[in-house]
């Protein structure tokens, strides 16, 4: 009911678009939230039904589906986006389409310039310090290798157009995506049976059930998350 409450207050705004997605557990980065833990939280059912009622609620005020847990008005540009098959995902949400570059300023604030990623140093202080001494406040980065840059393809096509055409893949990296990928496909197949996506020689189609675990779609694509780093991520749901 209080949620209920809540987006259709929020829809009385009348915004343009909403964003709407599952609060993430990860006290092992935000002090704050170590004064709970996941017993106080609701169970991955629970929340998939507070979601649907959101769905359900957006949709009947005239809000569309974009990407994951996003929604926007069919006048909006983002929704138009959809159609010309512009939508791009970068760390703050969906935009109409792709930048130059994305410059990060502010504390902890994450940036995308060709073919990298930087990050800025997390504390206040130490930001301000740093900005006034040096200019800048990255303390660390990477540069996307070759198959970093065809995996990132790869997820953006299926979290911006919810299909993944296998000749788009071909003419702009050279390569045959079954047989560069052929594992990732295999893996699909319960996906498929599930009646997530559809895998035929061409594409991979993600149906309408599928936008709700794109996220566990993508990560079948993520060669970083079995890799031995002791990394920990939110969930998915």
């Amino acid at each position: 009911a209080r949620i209920e409450k809540t987006i259709q207050d929020a829809i009385s705004l009348r915004p343009d678009r909403i964003a709407f997605y599952s609060y993430a557990h990860v006290p092992w980065t935000s002090k704050a939230q170590r004064l709970f833990d996941e017993s106080d939280l609701p169970e991955a059912s629970e929340k998939m039904k507070l979601y649907q009622k959101g769905k359900e609620l957006f949709r009947a005020a005239g809000y569309m589906d974009i990407g994951m847990d996003h929604f926007a008005l069919e006048t909006d540009e983002l929704f138009l986006a959809i159609e010309k098959e512009t939508l791009y995902r970068n760390f703050m949400g969906y935009t109409v389409k792709r930048g130059a570059g994305m410059i990060a300023i502010g504390a902890s604030a994450i940036g995308e310039i060709g073919g990298s990623y930087f990050q800025n140093i997390r504390e206040t202080k130490p930001y301000e310090d740093s900005v006034n001494s040096e200019g800048v406040a990255a303390f660390r980065g990477c540069l996307l290798t070759q198959d970093d840059k065809e995996r990132k393809w790869i997820i953006q096509q299926l979290m911006c157009k919810f299909v993944l055409r296998f000749q788009d893949y071909q003419k702009l990296f050279q390569k045959d995506f079954a047989q560069q990928f052929q594992s990732e496909i295999l893996k699909l197949s319960d996906f498929s049976q599930e009646g997530i996506l559809k895998v035929d020689s061409d594409s991979i189609v993600i149906t309408d059930l599928g936008r709700l675990f794109i996220r566990n779609v993508a990560m079948i694509f993520d060669a970083y998350l079995n890799l031995p780093t002791g990394a920990t991520y939110s969930k998915t749901l």
